[in-house]
């Protein structure tokens, strides 16, 4: 997927809950009223989170559970601001954000999902095994008997 440019000055309104912006550089920031947004940006918005964008004077709302990005409008492309609901509900981790780690493929495969209205989580490679290592199974504490000879 080539760079695109977006002409048009697109700015955040407001914002509800927590809102982070991913660039083309695969940085991961979180959003703030006033914050400019650019070409290539993937917006994410988490579970009772939205996100008003000015965009040449017109307001576009960014729903919970969303991706959205901001490609160039062309007559292939119309849109100004394309989102796609994603399936189940989004959470961030804010102690993550820093160790993220996205490169510019996975932006380019983010945003092409987006435009083709495919949910971004479902087509994107799966972390490492093992899932979250909150749990354990020893409960917290491991008891060792011993046979007393």
């Amino acid at each position: 997927m080539s760079t695109q440019t977006v002409p048009q000055n697109a700015i955040v309104n407001a914002v509800k809950g927590e809102v982070l912006v991913l660039d083309l550089t695969g940085k991961i920031r979180v959003v703030s009223a006033g914050d400019a947004l650019n070409t290539g940006d993937v917006i994410v918005t988490e579970n009772n989170a939205s996100l008003d964008v000015l965009i040449n004077n017109e307001l576009y709302l960014v729903d919970q559970n969303c991706v959205a990005c901001l490609p160039e409008p062309s007559s292939e492309q119309p849109e100004t601001l394309v989102q796609t609901p994603v399936d189940g509900q989004i959470a961030f981790d804010p102690t993550a954000i820093d160790s993220a780690n996205f490169d510019a493929n996975d932006v380019a495969a983010i945003q092409q999902a987006i435009l083709e209205g495919a949910d971004p989580t479902a087509i994107l490679e799966a972390t490492a095994a093992g899932g979250d290592a909150s749990g354990s199974a020893n409960a917290g504490y491991v008891t060792v008997e011993y046979n007393n000879p």
